[in-house]
């Protein structure tokens, strides 16, 4: 029997580090976006397997970019999913990224490195490579008994062009100790997906930023507002970069999002100030859209007794909770012969309110 229930699942969490988002097309096609690691095994895989999910019904494994808190595990997905399809961003899809895998595994292994060049053993055992996404591309298309499709929406041909100067900059600087892999900010190459299903329009915006400079109309989310494939009437969007400023484009929120549109967000706990902020939340909440969040923004502090917490104080430090399974759900489903949208909410998650 089909199962007629769209799904898409937001994982992640403050204290678990990490970004995952998990799509059904009901058809018993599962799409795994980004990874992250929960008490030593990728969320995602151990979401689906506590679900009954056999593996071999992914079709596709995305790394939107290759930061840490989206990309660790991601081999160990890419290993257990033979079925499936891998593609990352175009702007990495080059001789010139190899060139860094190369040159800084040659120096130092360190996880956005190691993670991607374990995807490629794993593949090349396959006889297979990954496949770039650029704004455009068609990912994957299932047309029986109803339209599934998932499409890219960046990064854009100008930001592929000029990262193949930027990655040969980054080898030689691998070479003489500089390991630093990730994008500079603001992040363009990042991939933006666009998921067509029976209609609905879903939109996952990774941690594309709105990009600056003489070329900004032609990469970031400029580029995805002014592409021709852009969708307008999205019924579902995860909120880029953890839903922060520099993540979230004024003309997509005002005008490719449904009125009745539900966001999904998750949290970032590195940084002084970890991302949402509490002026983040009240700015996407005047939009007068329903948001959801992971966890709570921020990291959560243990609070001693009276003598412990001045030492602490004293030196300036905070004790958190870093417990590794520690993270929340956002389940949207929708049934077919439905058009509302339902909400679950697990763990950490929960429903966003004005201050």
């Amino acid at each position: 029997m089909l199962d007629t229930v769209i799904e898409i699942i937001v994982l992640g969490g403050v204290n678990a580090y990490g970004e995952s988002i998990i799509v059904h097309d009901g058809k018993n096609n599962w799409f795994i976006i980004d990874s992250f690691v929960s008490d030593k095994v990728p969320a995602p895989l151990h979401y689906l397997q506590s679900r009954g999910v056999n593996l071999q019904h992914v079709k596709r494994v995305v790394a939107t970019h290759w930061h840490n808190d989206h990309i660790r595990g991601l081999d160990e997905v890419v290993k257990q999913c033979t079925e499936a399809e891998f593609f990352c961003s175009q702007a990495c899809n080059s001789k010139e990224f190899e060139a860094v895998l190369k040159a800084t595994n040659a120096s130092r292994a360190i996880d956005t490195t190691s993670v991607m060049s374990s995807i490629l053993t794993t593949l090349k055992g396959r006889d297979k490579h990954y496949a770039g996404a650029l704004a455009g591309v068609l990912l994957f298309s299932d047309a029986n008994p109803f339209l599934s499709q998932l499409i890219a929406l960046s990064p854009s041909q100008k930001t592929c062009d000029n990262s193949r100067a930027e990655y040969s900059k980054k080898e030689q600087n691998a070479l003489f100790g500089n390991y630093a892999v990730a994008s500079p900010t603001p992040n363009d190459k990042s991939v933006v997906l666009f998921f067509e299903i029976n209609g609905q329009k879903i939109v996952l915006g990774a941690d594309l930023e709105v990009s600056n400079g003489v070329d900004a109309a032609f990469k970031g989310w400029a580029a995805v507002c002014s592409h021709a494939l852009c969708p307008t009437g999205i019924s579902v969007f995860k909120a880029a970069h953890h839903g922060s400023r520099n993540g979230r484009s004024h003309d997509f929120w005002t005008r490719n999002l449904s009125p009745t549109a539900k966001i999904g967000l998750t949290c970032f706990n590195r940084g002084q100030d970890p991302p949402p902020s509490a002026a983040d939340i009240q700015e996407i909440l005047a939009y007068g859209l329903k948001a959801y969040i992971t966890a709570r923004p921020g990291r959560e502090v243990f609070q001693y007794d009276e003598e412990t917490q001045g030492l602490l104080d004293i030196f300036d430090i905070s004790i958190t909770n870093d417990t590794p399974s520690a993270y929340g759900t956002i389940h949207f489903s929708l049934v077919d012969g439905e058009n509302q949208w339902k909400v679950g909410l697990h763990g950490t998650a929960y429903e966003l309110a004005p201050a």
